[in-house]
């Protein structure tokens, strides 16, 4: 089972969520972790940070595997495409 690591990044400043990382089986399970973290966290993101607050998810050697957004971001760069 693989170990990932997980970083909140918000603006220029990378917070570690866990040193050791966790060990989960699914691409799957790691972004539902993920979007859970951002969840917990993402209301206490400045206003004027929300734009630039992400999950890192890395496997302990540093590779980043994969980067995850707030679904409101996400969301929000939809109605940008459509409108634009």
């Amino acid at each position: 089972m693989p170990r990932y690591v997980f970083n909140l990044i918000v603006g220029d400043q990378k917070y570690v969520i866990d040193d050791h990382g966790m060990e989960i089986d699914t691409l799957h399970e790691v972004h539902t972790n993920a979007l859970r973290v951002l969840a917990h966290t993402f209301p206490f993101v400045s206003d004027h940070l929300r734009s630039s607050c992400r999950i890192s998810i890395m496997l302990p050697s540093g590779q980043t595997v994969l980067t995850v957004i707030p679904p409101e971001l996400a969301a929000n760069e939809v109605i940008r495409k459509k409108a634009g």
